[in-house]
């Protein structure tokens, strides 16, 4: 199976940090796989807030997300705190891919590199929908 190549930013626009707690911890003593996923979203969501991003707008355009890829590098324990930067790339018609880089804030040490794919959709209509003006607007 080939495997999945992600390289970092030299610069990302967004940053923030989520402390580990115990509830993380998975059987072997360290951050579960899948709380990275988590913890990307939860990012995705500061750094859209951040930018005053509305993740719907007022004709229920909102996005979705359609592919993710995670590249472990570390172990993370209990109660280190991840710091995690993000920024927008790729653009195409109908959405874009958001990037992540996760290191320790107190070790330094790189965590995961992510990516997820965005795509825009019409959630009334329930269809595909180009990328917004306003989402272009801020992060084009």
């Amino acid at each position: 199976m080939a495997r999945v190549i992600l390289e970092p930013l030299t610069k990302y626009r967004f940053k923030t940090e989520i402390v580990v707690s115990i509830n993380d911890i998975n059987f072997a003593g360290h951050l579960g796989n899948e709380k990275i996923l988590e913890f990307i979203n939860e990012a995705r969501t500061r750094f859209f807030d951040e930018y005053k991003f509305a993740q719907m707008d007022e004709n229920q355009i909102g996005y979705v997300v359609a592919d993710a890829s995670i590249i472990f590098k570390s172990e993370v324990f209990y109660p280190d705190t991840v710091l995690i930067e993000a920024d927008v790339v790729e653009f195409n018609k109908y959405g874009c891919d958001l990037v992540f880089r996760l290191s320790s804030a107190i070790s330094k040490i790189e965590i995961a590199l992510a990516k997820t794919g965005m795509v825009f959709f019409d959630y009334k209509n329930r269809k595909v929908s180009k990328v917004t003006k306003n989402f272009m607007d801020i992060f084009g």
